[in-house]
Parts: C-alpha cells; sequence; structure tokens
C-alpha cells in the first residue's frame, strides 16, 4: 500500500486486479471494500464504497509504515496475515 485516505487507497504490486473490478483491502482487522478505478503499470487506485474510518485509516498507515520498515515483501506479510487468521496450512 502507498497511500490510503478515509476515500481510497494506492497499491502497487503484481498480478493486481485490472480496473472496475471489486476487492477487498484486507489489514489486520479492517476490511474495506472497494473498486479499482485506475491502473498503471504495476499500480492501481482502489475507490472505496463507504469512507473508512479515521481509526480505520490511522490502523492502515501504521501497519503500512511498520511493514516497510521490516522489509517484508506483500506476499510474506499476506501468508502472515493467512497464517494469524487461521488460513494457512
Amino acid at each position: 500500500m502507498l497511500e490510503v485516505s478515509l476515500a481510497g487507497a494506492r497499491i502497487k504490486g503484481r498480478n493486481l486486479p485490472e480496473v472496475g473490478r471489486n476487492v477487498i483491502l484486507k489489514c489486520g482487522q479492517i476490511d474495506a471494500f472497494g473498486t479499482i478505478v485506475w491502473a498503471s503499470s504495476n499500480r492501481r487506485g482502489i475507490a472505496f464504497d463507504e469512507p473508512i474510518s479515521t481509526a480505520a485509516l490511522i490502523a492502515l498507515r501504521v501497519a503500512s509504515v511498520s511493514a516497510e520498515r521490516t522489509g517484508t515483501t506483500p506476499e510474506e506479510r499476506q501468508a502472515m496475515a493467512d497464517w494469524a487468521n487461521g488460513l494457512a496450512r
């Protein structure tokens, strides 16, 4: 996640959904539903269906900075989240 606001987020990665796809931005206990509204190379813009709360915005920003500092890849962070949520085997 490159940026996040109350109304949406800018993300970067591989194999991201195309414009028009419905998505869920998941981070810890936060699930933000939205739609991919623009695409450029390996970046996408998500417009949230409903604005997220200020508390959720702060939590997402803290998580983003923490992940950046640890040097983990998005795939590693997803694997950790899956493990924590009981989705990994």
